[in-house]
């Protein structure tokens, strides 16, 4: 179905090749993953299955890849995306229509489908992803979460023979990723070719049939899955999550929570540093309340996770404590001062925001100008300027990409890059949007790290997550969303 030879590529200005000497074979049916650390190749490798690469990525590449025998330099695109379907890491990337319906509809339009065909396959892509009852919504009114759907249903509209999808489940909550991936198996038995890049191996283990191991442009194991299993080595060397990994608890992080209360961190005793009571919000008038009677403290010294289904408020709150958007009603206090009385302006350098989108945040020609901007637009003296750029790239490890371009680089290294532009100004409050996404074992592990140095530091820390075992292992609080409210404070 799909065969690589020596495929190799270069992104145009960068000097190293980001795929090398490449060989891949995938046959029709089959379900693989591809692992990998932060930054190997994983979503330049997919995105040369569709065409993406070499028709409309500037670069250099090498080698070959045909798709059920067609050369992809040879083949224009409309006719390669008949073939593969590609959803991508970040789905901000690829919605451009205002309504739902729109989007889904884009791609059968073009490929010239008849419009009752047009209509079956919206009704059926938005039917897999659990998106029905969408069809007249606002794209821009969606959810992280329910973008990623959005995005895989676009793909599957087109009923392509290859699925491609480069960590579809990374903004999902615990249920759309269940539904989704029952989506994605019964294609598979249907007789479609998946090809899932994905960080979280774990979840997605037990339905793949074969797995693929990049490192540095290369693949350095390629097996199934039993024998994969086997190369324990491999993965905790490159730093990625074991297929078996032991899950935690609640009760486990009730026990943690207990010795860490006996320990002498007293955090009720500690200032109060964000406060919401009695909160209603919403985006457009004619609509329910997306945040309802919330209320919420914060203290100085807490790292708090905030957990819940897509669309639930969680990203609508996170706004909130950093002045982005105001209440219709109630009080959101920030650092003591009444949010309707200050901006995101006025707080910087006090509050520091990650988006859930980096690409929201970047805008310097380097990583360097891009982590030392804070400091410098706060007028940090020159000589403190030069620890804290250091400091910051190398918790972030990100060192190695300081003279980068940061949209040269993978989704996850532009997200420690936005990480780092954020603590560089040594905020009291970190608020990060979804921070582990993209990110491998090593690089979650160190994020998450350094951020407890900080709260131990004494900055407040509140951070959503869709990934419990990260919010058990670190969080002092674990928050839980439910119709724009907090419903459970563990």
């Amino acid at each position: 179905m799909i065969e690589m030879k020596n495929l190799g590529f270069t992104y145009q200005g960068r000097d190293e090749p980001t795929l090398r000497d490449l060989n891949l074979r995938v046959k029709k049916g089959e379900f693989i993953l591809i692992a990998g650390p932060t930054g190997c190749g994983k979503t330049t490798l997919l995105r040369t299955l569709n065409g993406l690469i070499p028709h409309e990525t500037a670069g250099i590449m090498k080698g070959s890849v045909s798709v059920a025998g067609k050369d992809t330099k040879k083949s224009p695109m409309a006719e390669l995306t008949r073939k593969v379907g590609l959803v991508f890491q970040n789905p901000d990337d690829q919605i451009f229509s205002t309504r739902v319906e729109d989007e889904v509809a884009f791609g059968p339009e073009n490929l010239c489908f008849q419009r009752k065909e047009i209509e079956k396959s919206i009704d059926y892509a938005l039917s897999a992803v659990g998106l029905r009852d969408f069809r007249n919504r606002a794209t821009a009114s969606l959810s992280g979460g329910e973008k990623q759907r959005l995005a895989i249903a676009s793909a599957l509209a087109m009923r392509p023979r290859v699925l491609v999808l480069d960590e579809p489940f990374s903004q999902m909550d615990t249920i759309g990723t269940r539904e989704v991936l029952d989506v994605i198996l019964k294609l598979n038995r249907e007789g479609m070719t998946i090809i899932l890049a994905e960080h979280r191996i774990p979840a997605v283990f037990r339905h793949v049939s074969r797995i693929v191991v990049m490192e540095k442009g290369r693949i350095l194991l390629d097996e199934d899955k039993k024998k994969a299993c086997m190369r324990r080595d491999i993965f905790k060397r490159l730093g990625l999550w074991l297929p078996e990994d032991k899950k935690l608890t609640l009760n486990s992080h009730r026990q943690r929570l207990q010795k860490f209360k006996k320990s002498g961190f007293a955090p009720c005793q500690k200032k109060i540093v964000l406060e919401a009571r009695d909160i209603c919000f919403r985006y457009q008038k004619n609509n329910g309340f997306d945040l309802h009677g919330l209320s919420l403290v914060v203290r100085r010294g807490e790292m708090v996770a905030l957990l819940g289904d897509n669309g639930t408020g969680k990203s609508t709150l996170l706004l909130h404590f950093a002045a982005i958007l105001k209440p219709e009603t109630g009080t959101v206090k920030i650092l003591g001062i009444d949010s309707k009385n200050t901006s995101s302006f006025e707080l910087a350098g006090k509050v520091g925001v990650v988006f859930q989108n980096p690409n929201l945040m970047l805008f310097c020609n380097t990583v360097k100008k891009e982590v030392e901007f804070g400091p410098k637009a706060l007028k940090v003296p020159m000589h403190k300027l030069s620890g804290i750029l250091s400091d910051t790239l190398a918790a972030l490890t990100i060192s190695d990409f300081k003279k980068d371009a940061p949209f040269s680089l993978s989704s996850g290294q532009r997200l420690r890059v936005a990480t780092a532009a954020a603590a560089s100004m040594n905020p009291e409050v970190f608020l990060l949007d979804e921070p582990t996404q993209g990110q491998d074992r090593a690089n979650v592990e160190g994020l998450m790290n350094y951020l407890k140095i900080k709260s131990r530091q004494g900055a407040a820390i509140l951070f959503i997550t869709h990934n419990l075992d990260v919010a058990l292992q670190y969080a002092d609080r674990i928050l839980l969303m439910n119709g724009g409210r907090i419903v459970e404070d563990v």
